[in-house]
């Protein structure tokens, strides 16, 4: 299925990432992600600030994706009550 993303509403948009979400293979993702972060989490093992750095972005980038569901749940949501304001 090819998206228009350039013309793709609202509605289109949630709907296409809920499709996404209820795979097995979102849930595979989500497993390891989740994993991998704790692995990526522990700090004390950095050797130097640029090492920091690059594990901060990691856990910024899994972050996103881990809540993404959520984030769009509640994204959804908003659209709503402004549809209907």
């Amino acid at each position: 299925m090819a998206v228009d993303y350039e013309n793709l509403t609202d509605e289109d948009y949630f709907a296409c990432l809920k499709l996404m979400f209820n795979t097995d293979g979102w849930e595979v993702l989500m497993t390891e992600l989740q994993e991998q972060s704790y692995q990526i989490n522990d700090v004390q093992l950095c050797k130097d600030p640029d090492e920091l750095r690059f594990k901060q972005g990691q856990l910024n980038i899994l972050g996103k994706l881990l809540n993404l569901q959520e984030t769009l749940k509640r994204a959804e949501e908003e659209a709503e009550e402004d549809r209907q304001a």
